[in-house]
């Protein structure tokens, strides 16, 4: 194990020792090494118009969209101090919805929404509905309990038609260790490690039916040296350059027969920017105009169904300021209302945020209302 522990990424010297990447990383830095990471992406020259897009969509998106990898978008941005993009679509509540809960399980109506459980699970207890699934507990069958420990609790919480939370509390109440992986067995022989002087792991690997990883190691462990494929080199022409940029580089890789990597490392040399599909511009008119600052972008996004940056870039070219909610008029009957019912219950029959309440009743020292 030691002699392996640093030579690749801890998941696949734990998948070739059978053992946890939790086990590797500790033994790693009990002996002060580093984890193995992979080589340094090519350096990109940044436009003006690509640091505006930073902190406007996910970084994961905007990598994509500039054809680079995902730290180099996160690293411009938090050394530019710009805030991560969070895109947080409010859940609209309906009568429908809301006679369905506690009919079936809180994450079971989430997933069929598309929300969160949490959301479920805060508006049934503001609406006061009991959840007659909350404390059904499972019956263990001793077959079922008989694949603890043989299957990993993922597959047996399949089969049994429950979650791995329920399978893993069962088998660590009765102390039945979790189901370890077993590495696969590679028997070496002198052909096999006479081949290794002569090709390379890829070639191997295709051959033997391994992995690249799997030779690469055992190449380490034996002291064998690499052994790399020839490369090859592309001798550019006027109308080879003229492809970069013109589709994505995985395509252009594709078509010219070399890596993404390639074609990445020599459009950033000729400063050719990455392909950007074309997007329609989106039909402004002056009913939609006039709707600009009378409610959140994201509101004013979903109700023209386009989204945020362009609901955001065309207010701000009209000069119209972001919208801003007007402050709640309390009146005394609204006022009788607090610390007399719940909280989410004066949220809900004054169509006010849960917050709103609160602060009122915090301002006027109301404790709250006992269920």
């Amino acid at each position: 194990m030691d002699r392996l522990v640093g030579t690749a990424s801890d998941r696949v010297v734990a998948e070739l020792l059978g053992i946890t990447p939790g086990a590797v990383r500790s033994r790693r830095r009990q002996r002060g090494l580093v984890n193995h990471k992979g080589p340094a992406p090519p350096a990109y020259r940044w436009r003006d118009e690509d640091l505006a897009l930073l902190g406007t969509m996910s970084d994961a998106a905007l990598a994509a969209q500039l054809g680079i990898r995902t730290q180099q978008v996160r690293g411009q941005r938090t050394r530019r101090g710009i805030a991560a993009y969070h895109q947080r679509t409010p859940f609209v509540w309906t009568a429908a919805k809301r006679r369905q809960l506690g009919t079936k399980p809180d994450s079971q109506l989430a997933k069929a929404w598309g929300t969160t459980t949490t959301i479920v699970y805060n508006q049934r207890r503001a609406l006061g509905i009991p959840s007659p699934f909350r404390n059904t507990r499972f019956t263990w069958t001793p077959e079922l309990e008989a694949l603890l420990g043989k299957e990993n609790d993922h597959t047996v919480a399949r089969i049994a038609g429950t979650t791995y939370q329920t399978v893993a509390a069962h088998r660590q109440r009765l102390g039945i260790p979790a189901a370890r992986p077993k590495a696969p067995v590679i028997r070496w022989t002198k052909t096999m490690i006479k081949a290794m002087a002569t090709a390379d792991n890829a070639t191997l690997a295709r051959r033997w039916g391994l992995s690249p990883s799997a030779i690469r190691l055992k190449r380490l462990e034996l002291g064998i040296p690499p052994i790399h494929p020839p490369v090859r080199r592309l001798r550019w022409t006027p109308q080879q350059v003229a492809l970069l940029g013109s589709d994505t580089d995985c395509a252009i890789a594709s078509r010219l027969g070399v890596t993404v990597g390639t074609i990445i490392k020599h459009r950033i040399r000729r400063n050719i920017p990455a392909f950007r599909p074309p997007t329609p511009p989106f039909p402004w008119t002056p009913q939609a105009e006039s709707l600009l600052g009378t409610m959140s972008d994201c509101a004013l996004a979903r109700t023209l169904k386009t989204t945020n940056t362009v609901i955001r870039a065309r207010r701000t070219l009209l000069g119209i300021p972001t919208f801003k909610p007007q402050p709640v008029q309390w009146t005394e009957p609204m006022r009788d209302l607090l610390g007399v019912l719940p909280d989410e219950d004066v949220a809900m029959r004054l169509d006010l945020s849960l917050t709103a309440v609160r602060k009122e009743r915090r301002i006027w020292k109301i404790p709250p209302a006992k269920r």
